[in-house]
């Protein structure tokens, strides 16, 4: 991920009032994993739909990747579900 994608975002996240540990404590996950997925050290589908949520962006706008994942209803913020979001995910 680009350093303008993470600067988008943290400027986003400023305008809103919104800070990383309020993302991750709404999906209750750790402000690390929140972090990780902002920085582009990992790929997190949910993490990442939970961001740009909080961003007030779709998102596709931040990741266009993103962009045709559908959601999986098993998992309240994973689009792939709770299983899945115990694995790895390749940078």
């Amino acid at each position: 991920m680009s350093k303008e994608i993470t600067t988008r975002i943290r400027i986003l996240l400023l305008e809103r009032g919104v800070t990383q540990a309020q993302i991750a404590r709404d999906a209750e996950i750790t402000t690390a994993a929140v972090n990780h997925v902002v920085s582009g050290y990992r790929k997190h589908p949910g993490i990442r739909r939970a961001i740009a949520k909080a961003c007030g962006v779709p998102v596709e706008d931040l990741w266009p990747e993103e962009a045709n994942r559908p959601e999986d209803p098993r998992c309240k913020w994973c689009p792939r579900g709770k299983d899945a979001c115990n694995q790895p995910q390749a940078v």
